[in-house]
């Protein structure tokens, strides 16, 4: 298989798997990551990728790019959901008020899997970059208590809504759950800027060596 990195051409390759491991070295190399694979003109799945085996094919590209804006990009799409999500909730809390319990349950679920997508992006972006969360965070702020006080306020969602006390959850959304989304777009944001600047271990010497080896 011919195989390119950022189209540029780093040898034929015997199969799929081999020309991924092989990009994905050299893409690491320069301290970046590939996020994009084509086979044949073709982009692969996630399940194709995982299982290259699966898949046959003569001309592999490979796209990377650097981890930091992947990061970055991740944490500020998740603050601008999640400040939509505050406008979700407070709608889901006036149709409880109102007693439109299914147009409320609607809305909450996809307050909810705002929230999940939050989740996820703290639990896997800043492994990227070999950083811890706090790491990100501006001073003064402790990341184990601020997400201790996020899953205290999830634990009480869940909790009133095993009880069908459609008041207090009403209140749990215009009020607790609000506070907690306005914390969070403002340090998603924050921890966003931080991943810009962040210097990673050889990144900037991998940067200069490849602008030298293109020139």
């Amino acid at each position: 298989m011919k195989t390119y990195l950022d189209q540029r051409e780093i040898g034929p390759q015997p199969t799929l798997a081999a020309a991924l491991e092989t990009a994905r070295r050299q893409a690491a190399d320069l301290g970046r990551v590939v996020v994009e694979v084509k086979l044949d003109g073709v982009d692969l799945t996630d399940e194709q990728i995982d299982q290259p085996g699966t898949v046959a094919g003569e001309r592999v590209e490979c796209i990377s790019a650097d981890p930091r804006a992947l990061v970055a990009m991740s944490f500020e799409q998740a603050a601008e959901a999640l400040d939509e999500a505050r406008a979700i909730q407070q709608e889901a809390a006036g149709a409880l008020q109102a007693g439109q319990t299914d147009q409320a349950f609607g809305l909450l679920a996809e307050a909810v899997g705002v929230w999940e997508a939050v989740r996820k992006v703290l639990d896997q972006a800043p492994v990227l970059l070999g950083v811890s969360p706090q790491s990100l965070c501006p001073a003064g702020t402790i990341f184990q208590q601020t997400t201790a006080e996020l899953s205290a306020s999830r634990s009480a969602l869940k909790a009133t809504l095993a009880m069908q006390d459609w008041a207090t959850l009403a209140d749990l959304l215009n009020v607790e759950l609000d506070q907690q989304a306005e914390v969070w777009t403002g340090l998603l944001g924050q921890m966003g800027q931080a991943v810009r600047v962040l210097a990673l271990p050889g990144v900037g010497e991998s940067e200069s060596k490849a602008k030298g080896g293109a020139a």
